[in-house]
């Protein structure tokens, strides 16, 4: 269990997604919200879904608009996970109509890139479908496995091809076919063990219970999850795997085309970016919307009113926050708190007493909101409002619930370099748009990378 925030930054060099997901920062209130009585988080009124103002018009049912929660995840009852948010995914084997599965809590995450599924709930869900997963291959006699570095350890597993279909049962809306992507604790022999420079960089992470949830689901800013530099630098990210054994594997530069691709552009159409709309205010739990696509249908416009921000090759733009200037700073559904330093024109002490008392959770004297004045590549700029609550008064005060916007961390570096991390917290009672590299939207004055917001 996750108790003090964390930041393992990955250097793919310029032009790559060169920051890593954040989500892990999930579990820094999962024992403490158990302790205040919660985690069920079933019953109660749901908070209100955005107004049409604020949020796009698809609806679901609609075959670009996926359904997300916020429920504190698969053991609310027992170690809720506080503002993660969620969605259900159907993978096929390439072709199939019937070998399927559906996973369940899959986290998504605006700040990484690629499908990553435990193979443990695959073959839950669905025994047979894991061996009839094509695995991708470098050389004859070989396949790839990839270790990917998040904040509480690495992620490591094979690389199958699936046909991502997305929501659950029933769902006949938009599909990625042929899609690579990694499957965490894959059995095949030649990537079960974890290569030496693997376990280097961090503790294995091949568990729901170490990973959050079932996955990630990576729908952040660029289109592959490593890009030029993995292409041209055997990095310790992409293996060819001939035989088992951990000693089997070695590290080779993985040509764009062949690395993990963001699902969103790997499909045919609505492959632009996405909108995620949430609703505003604490509740047991909240649903919502992963619009894919921006402005390439009706129902799935940049609100009016957003702000826009370009980022940099990083995925990173300025912020000027509470007396700081932050120059990595980023927007991310997969953190559950925004984090951020805690010195700065108006104190911002983290928890000294209380359940979260050593966590790294935030306790000012009250709630307080200040405001983020951004600054993105080619002139863009924008300001944005950030609640910051006493976390241990939030929780006592919600006792049993799964969303409690405002949270916030100490956590305003990120390796060397000052932040802010707009996370979870930041989303409820809004729309966040995330414009993938070298695309255009309606409403962006220029393109990708870039996200969009609402006030």
């Amino acid at each position: 269990m996750t108790t003090t925030p964390k930041r393992v930054p990955v250097a793919c060099g310029a032009g790559a997604w060169t920051r890593l997901p954040q989500w892990s920062f999930a579990f820094l209130l999962a024992c403490a919200v158990a302790a205040c009585g919660g985690g069920g988080g079933t019953s109660g009124t749901p908070a209100a879904n955005p107004s049409s103002s604020t949020a796009p018009s698809a609806v679901a049912g609609d075959a670009n608009a996926v359904p997300i929660y916020v429920d504190g995840g698969a053991s609310a009852s027992t170690s809720a996970i506080p503002n993660a948010i969620f969605t259900d995914i159907e993978i096929c084997a390439p072709g199939s109509s019937s070998n399927c599965a559906i996973i369940h809590h899959v986290l998504v995450d605006t700040g990484s890139v690629g499908l990553r599924l435990l193979a443990s709930a695959v073959n839950t869900a669905n025994a047979a479908l894991l061996g009839a997963l094509p695995q991708a291959s470098t050389a004859a006699g070989s396949v790839v496995g990839e270790c990917l570095p998040f904040v509480s350890g690495v992620a490591w597993g094979g690389v199958r091809l699936v046909d991502l279909h997305w929501a659950s049962a029933g769902y006949n809306g938009n599909a990625a076919l042929n899609l690579p992507i990694q499957v965490i604790g894959d059995t095949d022999p030649r990537v079960a063990a974890t290569p030496s420079s693997c376990t280097g960089q961090g503790t294995p992470l091949q568990s729901a219970s170490t990973l959050g949830g079932n996955g990630v689901v990576g729908i952040g800013l660029f289109a592959q999850d490593c890009g030029a530099t993995c292409a041209q630098v055997a990095a310790p990210i992409y293996y060819q795997c001939a035989g088992a054994g951990a000693g089997s594997c070695s590290a080779i530069a993985m040509p764009v085309a062949q690395q993990i691709p963001n699902p969103v552009s790997a499909m045919a159409s609505d492959n632009n970016g996405s909108l995620i709309s949430l609703p505003a205010g604490a509740a047991p739990q909240a649903s919502g919307l992963l619009v894919l696509g921006i402005g390439t249908r009706a129902n799935n416009a940049l609100p009016s009113a957003s702000a826009v921000l370009q980022t940099d090759a990083g995925g990173y733009f300025t912020a000027s926050f509470n007396g700081n200037t932050l120059p990595r700073s980023f927007i991310d559904s997969g953190s559950s708190a925004n984090f951020m330093p805690t010195t700065g024109t108006v104190s911002l002490p983290a928890c000294a007493s209380g359940s979260l008392a050593g966590t790294g959770y935030l306790c000012p004297a009250s709630s307080v909101t200040l405001i983020a004045t951004s600054t993105g590549q080619s002139a863009t700029s924008a300001t944005a409002n950030v609640l910051v609550v006493n976390a241990n008064s939030a929780v006592a005060a919600n006792p049993g619930y799964n969303v409690i916007p405002g949270l916030a961390a100490d956590g305003g570096r990120l390796g060397s370099n000052p932040t802010l991390d707009l996370g979870a917290s930041f989303f409820f009672g809004r729309t966040i748009a995330t414009l993938i590299e070298n695309q255009s939207a309606p409403g962006f004055s220029v393109n990708g990378p870039a996200f969009g917001y609402t006030p």
